[in-house]
């Protein structure tokens, strides 16, 4: 009580950290301010505000503020990680790469997430989070990220089991990698390039060859993400400032969750939990037209409208077993669906025929950037 009445008394650039940002250049400008922030700040509750906008954060501005940093972060023209076949991203491995601020801000910013309970719209394999832990890896865990190459060292165990001879792969201690058009050969110890792959050390091989992919090739891009993830750890009476706390209250797998939320992969929860305020109940004509319409949607387009109405296209924490819907109603069939995502409503207005409705509904959910007032 004593912490909410000192809070609710503070002047208002103590109590949250405020950014106020542009659409036009949020990537840029969000590395500035977050890069410049000091812990203290990060610390607070995050507050966005979109200049031109009326949208009062309550969760969902901030949910599209994170939203739009990833697409822009993530995208291929920054090259910082690269997407994986399984839609997942992991660091991008080259002699060029990204400089070492822009790694320790993107730490940064994916904790800031995680602190202010908001759900990102990627995904990292367990790998990173293994690593953020400190728990011992092998080459098994890299199967996330390249299962073929994963597998091609098990079939090499396989010859050595079956007193095949190991040296007639002709393999060395060395990588080739492609780095933006130029071939590199890179060896796996010194001298490495001249050593070939025997039955004898077939297991030394795999084991500098998984050391090099998952530690070597990225050492510099992780330690600057890490640092800025853990960079809490520095700020003065924040709940996260004993580092040790947080991964002693989450195992690694569970701060995957925190981070990406969960896949959703059973969308009749959603319908069964749903709310109905203002007038609509599940007999309502026009909620048994809208789940009808919503049973049509491509899977893409069911995920369009969950983010339309909650902010993320990602299920929190515990599913949507755990998650309630509220659909409104509103009298003016004129307007389009409208979603409030700070708490989680879609409001759908009384519209006369099945056909109006799902016009108007895939109107609404393919555009739903920004927070104008209808």
């Amino acid at each position: 009580e004593e912490e909410f009445i000192r809070m609710l008394f503070s002047p208002q650039d103590n109590r949250f950290f405020l950014i106020r940002i542009q659409r036009s250049n949020i990537y840029e400008k969000t590395m500035e301010i977050i890069s410049h922030a000091k812990p203290q700040q990060l610390s607070r509750h995050l507050r966005v505000v979109f200049e031109g906008e009326e949208g009062v954060d309550a969760g969902g501005v901030s949910r599209e503020f994170f939203y739009l940093n990833c697409n822009e972060i993530f995208s291929d023209k920054y090259g910082i990680f690269y997407r994986l076949k399984n839609n997942k991203y992991w660091f991008q491995w080259s002699t060029l790469t990204a400089e070492p601020i822009m790694f320790k801000t993107l730490g940064t910013l994916v904790f800031l997430a995680v602190y202010n309970s908001i759900i990102l719209p990627i995904r990292f394999p367990v790998l990173l989070y293994k690593k953020l832990f400190h728990v011992p890896v092998s080459i098994e865990d890299y199967r996330e990220i390249d299962a073929e190459l994963v597998d091609s060292f098990v079939q090499l165990r396989k010859m050595k089991e079956n007193g095949e001879d190991i040296s007639n792969s002709d393999l060395t201690f060395s990588i080739t990698r492609d780095d933006f058009g130029a071939t590199l050969e890179i060896p796996l110890c010194e001298g490495g390039e001249n050593k070939a792959v025997t039955n004898d050390n077939l297991e030394e091989y795999i084991e500098c060859y998984g050391d090099w992919l998952m530690n070597k090739s990225i050492e510099k891009q992780f330690r600057n993400f890490e640092n800025g993830f853990n960079i809490l750890a520095n700020a003065q009476n924040s709940v996260l400032s004993n580092l040790h706390l947080m991964y002693n209250l989450f195992n690694y797998d569970e701060l995957d969750i925190l981070v990406s939320g969960q896949e959703i992969v059973n969308w009749e929860e959603l319908k069964v939990n749903a709310v109905y305020v203002d007038g609509y109940t599940k007999d309502s004509p026009q909620v048994k037209w809208f789940w009808e319409i919503f049973d049509e949607m491509t899977e893409q387009q069911k995920q369009n409208f969950f983010r339309f109405s909650t902010g993320s296209d990602r299920a929190p924490a515990g599913g949507l077993g755990f998650f309630h819907l509220k659909i409104q109603r509103i009298n003016d069939s004129s307007k389009l669906p409208v979603a409030h995502t700070c708490m989680n409503i879609f409001a759908l207005p009384v519209y006369e025929s099945k056909e109006e409705m799902k016009k108007k509904v895939l109107i609404a959910i393919e555009n739903t950037e920004g927070f104008g007032l209808i």
